[in-house]
């Protein structure tokens, strides 16, 4: 029998079980990278900020966009059109954060990124789009 209160601190330990088997209603989670040799290409926040409402500068697509954590072009993401991985790929701009759920992706490392040089564009956005601070962050 399996425990179903495996936590996400076990499964990147590699204390959980078996990263093959799947099971009904088993809970996955998704261990950010905490450095990545990219972040030292970030570029400073513009002035006003970020926009969580921008939608996609190719498409118009307002669902699903990434901001370019290197130019701050907006583009939507793979499951609309695309256009942000395009983006990261003929510009060799590694870092987007997601303005679904404010996840920050490297396309070159291939894997998600949370680091505290992140944390302002992160809240930025977050209180853009709740209205509110981010928890847990101050």
């Amino acid at each position: 029998m399996i425990n179903a209160a495996v936590t996400c601190e076990q499964i990147k330990d590699g204390d959980a079980v078996n990263p093959q088997m799947s099971l009904p209603n088993m809970l996955y989670c998704v261990v950010p990278l905490d450095w990545c040799p990219h972040l030292e290409r970030l570029q400073p926040m513009p002035p006003e900020g970020l926009n969580p409402q921008t939608p996609c500068e190719t498409c118009g697509d307002p669902r699903e966009n990434w901001v370019c954590l290197h130019c701050y072009q907006v583009h939507c993401g793979r499951y609309v059109n695309q256009h942000m991985i395009q983006h990261g790929l003929e510009c060799h701009h590694q870092l987007t954060l997601s303005y679904s759920d404010l996840s920050v992706w490297c396309y070159e490392c291939e894997e998600y990124i949370h680091n505290e040089v992140l944390l302002p564009f992160k809240r930025d956005a977050h209180w853009k789009k709740f209205g509110e601070m981010m928890l847990g962050t101050e």
